[in-house]
């Protein structure tokens, strides 16, 4: 089974819980809800780079096997190779080690600092600086460690540097397009036998449209494979493939591949490519996808057994970047074929990467990788309601967008977070510009355009354009319909009954009405979200989900409660109010806290139980609803006040 390994790095913890872009205090979800067999964080294990669990240390035996295998991907001519063969070798009895005078094994910045000072030409020691990183992954593959994100830092600095270090003595590293769409850098091959025994590789999917023929998409390998994401977002799919006898009853049917060289075409594997064929065997059967999708961002890890069949998705308009590697010591089956349409004979892939080199490749994810942190340092200053910390980390992303590839769609996610937290200070002028300049050059159906419609309409909210704050939120509402988001909806539906209760003039009719049903299915509907949930799992992405579903609750009947006040009900308002305050003893935001207090406390004051409202506004910890109030200043949060 594909399995994630989710890793957030020490300074990004908590990520993916940031604040809200769409509503007061809805929290917005960006953890994968259908992530499923995660293991341990790393973080909860030793996330620190001098852990116990970190510490890895590399033989001479295990460097010098990974070095042959990069003077194979790089084509390292014989003559600078045997140099460094003869180095690795002589470490092996010079006890180098500040902990074993006999060892024969050192740790990676061990390794590096020995190559720096050993290796007399800068090509050799970039050779042996990418073997280092890829011995280092090997090691902590092998004896199944996690790879923490600082480990992983490490890994992908060396063989950054060594991929865009200009080599001058014939080592080369190359790109190729894979039959899967993604351009692949072999860093370290090593083939027995005509068939692969080690290959790791960096993949790449560059924001260009291209994810190979997708009749194809369904495949296996033969050998088991390990990736590490470095950057971007991918899904996986995994299938099972049940022989049939009738055309009528097939979905695919299995093709066998082979490569083709300079030389020759065969079912043995080559490491420099420049082609791959499959071919039609007439075996039909029916394919059902077993799981998926399992979403994979930065930092997690995840395998795929030998001869599973599966798919990656990425979104064609998105950077999407990982360290692979084939290990048949792990698993390995000789017949891994792959499914394609059964009315079809070949398909042939050229590998040309269309001049793309692997040092541009690695620069742009570099770059991305330098977007994704500052990104996430903003999120995390939001969190914690540091504002003008999160704003220098969005402007900061903002001008890193300049070298990213389709600049646009990652401008775009900043131009929402500056959205926001520039409401958050008050500056609604500022807010309304960035969103609205940001939807008018987004696609009509873009995910992101329902977050962005939501915030504007929040905004619009707060400067008392309610017509305008109405439209937004039926642009969310729709664009969620129309993406089949029931999240989204839940949200969306949730600001139209509040706008709509303010555009009723807080006066029966109509409007009030409608108010009330949109958040009566808000309530509903969130709490039909959190019902398929498994409140018991101590899965972080599950728990998180939880948390936030029971804020929206807590914002829904809040809500609600001010719609039956509004039409003189005062017992339903009491009841939906005194809800969302017992939902508070689950949550651990504090302005929800403080807003679910302030409703009920209005409720119980305005029928008259006096003593038991200032209960709710003078609580005895924590924040009060005036404090929750003063964060955001607006017309509406100024008419509470002035009630308190």
């Amino acid at each position: 089974m594909e399995t994630p390994q989710p890793g957030i790095p020490p300074s990004s913890a908590g990520v993916r819980g940031q604040q809200s872009l769409s509503g007061d205090i809805d929290a917005p979800i960006v953890v994968p809800a259908e992530s499923s067999g995660t293991i341990d964080n790393p973080n909860a294990i030793g996330g620190d780079v001098n852990s116990r669990d970190s510490e890895c240390s590399i033989s001479t035996s295990a460097l010098s096997r990974v070095f042959r295998g990069v003077v194979v991907a790089t084509k390292t001519p014989d003559e600078v190779a045997a140099p460094v063969h003869e180095w690795i070798s002589s470490k092996e009895s010079k006890g180098t080690s500040e902990h074993d005078a006999t060892a024969t094994s050192l740790r990676p910045e061990e390794w590096c600092k020995a190559a720096t000072s050993g290796l007399l030409h800068e090509d050799s020691e970039q050779l042996v600086l990418a073997a280092i990183g890829v011995a280092f992954l090997r090691e902590k593959a092998r004896r199944t460690q996690h790879a923490t994100p600082a480990d992983l830092a490490t890994v992908w600095n060396l063989i950054h540097g060594a991929i865009t270090h200009p080599m001058t003595t014939g080592p080369c590293f190359t790109a190729s397009r894979s039959s899967q769409g993604f351009l692949a850098v072999p860093l370290c091959s090593l083939v027995k036998d005509g068939n692969i025994d080690e290959l790791y590789r960096f993949h790449i999917w560059l924001p260009d449209g291209q994810r190979g023929n997708l009749d194809f998409a369904v495949h296996s390998h033969q050998a088991f494979a390990q990736s590490w994401i470095l950057s971007g977002v991918g899904r996986d799919y995994q299938y099972t493939f049940e022989p049939v006898t009738s055309m009528a009853d097939a979905t695919h049917t299995i093709y066998a591949l082979s490569w083709a060289d300079d030389k020759n075409t065969s079912t043995t594997y080559k490491t420099h490519q420049t082609s791959s064929t499959v071919v039609n065997t007439g075996k039909l059967g029916r394919t059902t996808r077993t799981s998926g999708p399992t979403v994979h961002t930065r930092d997690m890890s995840y395998y795929i057994p030998s001869a599973v069949f599966h798919s990656t998705e990425v979104a064609p308009d998105t950077l999407h970047a990982t360290l692979f590697v084939f290990d048949s010591h792990r698993g390995f089956v000789k017949d891994a074929p792959v499914l394609g349409p059964k009315d079809s004979e070949t398909s042939t892939q050229l590998r040309d990467p269309a001049g793309v080199t692997p040092a541009a490749l690695a620069n742009m994810v570099e770059t991305v990788r330098s977007w994704e942190i500052l990104m996430e340092e903003g999120q995390q200053h939001s969190e914690r309601a540091e504002w003008e910390h999160a704003l220098r980390a969005f402007n900061k992303a903002l001008n890193v967008c300049a070298s990213v590839p389709n600049a646009n769609r990652y401008k775009h996610q900043v131009f929402g977070h500056l959205g926001n937290t520039n409401r958050r200070f008050g500056r609604y002028e500022q807010a309304r510009d960035i969103l609205e300049r940001a939807l008018a050059e987004m696609e009509p159906d873009g995910p992101e355009r329902i977050e962005f419609s939501g915030e504007l309409g929040v905004v619009y909210r707060h400067m008392n354009r309610l017509e305008d704050a109405k439209r937004a939120f039926e642009d969310q509402y729709n664009t969620a319909k129309r993406l089949s988001n029931e999240r989204a909806q839940c949200r969306a539906v949730g600001n139209l009954g509040m706008v709509n209760y303010q555009l009723s003039g807080q006066s029966r009719g109509p409007l009030l009405d409608l108010a009330i049903e949109q958040l009566t299915e808000r309530v509903t509907s969130v709490r039909r979200l959190k019902a398929a949930l498994d409140t018991q799992s101590s899965d972080p992405s599950q728990r998180h989900l939880l948390n936030t579903f029971t804020t929206w609750e807590m914002v829904g009947l809040s809500r609600l409660s001010l719609c039956y006040t509004a039409r003189g009900e005062g017992e339903q308002a009491i009841k939906a109010a005194s809800e969302g305050v017992e939902l508070t003893t689950r949550s651990a935001d504090s302005t929800a806290i403080a807003m679910s207090r302030l409703f009920y406390g209005r409720a119980l004051l305005l029928d008259g139980q006096h003593q038991e409202a200032l209960k709710q506004f003078n609580p005895p910890s924590g924040c009060t609803p005036a404090i929750a109030l003063c964060k955001e200043p607006s017309k509406e949060h100024r008419s509470y006040l002035a009630e308190l």
